[in-house]
């Protein structure tokens, strides 16, 4: 299974991806697994009920893909309060770039720098 955020009418709305590759509405995979209705990847992600993913991965095939031409991808999870990325996960390249400091280097990113799927990314010239 695969989960995503695009923006369908106006709104961050999560799909989910079936077999075949195709997105499909939380919404209405939801509705056809008679479960409430899944808004975004966070609620998603926040459900105690993990039974709830079997039952969504069962209704995903009957449910109408989206056309192809209509998703415009968000990242997943729209407005995350940070974003914390590790510079280094690797021991060797650590010891050929630096010294090891014996402890992965960690840094922030803004909730902004963020992008969805083949979105270009922009960079600030200066």
């Amino acid at each position: 299974m695969r989960f995503g955020t695009i923006n369908y009418n106006g709104k961050p709305t999560a799909i989910m991806q079936g077999e075949d590759n195709k997105a499909r509405l939380m919404a209405d995979i939801c509705k056809k697994s008679g479960i409430p209705p899944i808004h975004s990847i966070l609620e998603l992600i926040e459900l105690e009920d993990k039974d709830i993913l079997n039952q969504l991965s069962l209704s995903v095939s009957s449910v109408e893909p989206i056309e192809d031409s209509l998703l415009d991808w968000l990242p997943p999870v729209t407005k995350p309060s940070k974003i914390l990325g590790v510079a280094f996960n690797n021991k060797e390249l650590m010891k050929q770039a630096h010294f090891d400091p014996g402890v992965p280097n960690y840094f922030l990113k803004p909730p902004s720098a963020l992008q969805g799927n083949g979105k270009p990314i922009r960079i600030d010239p200066s």
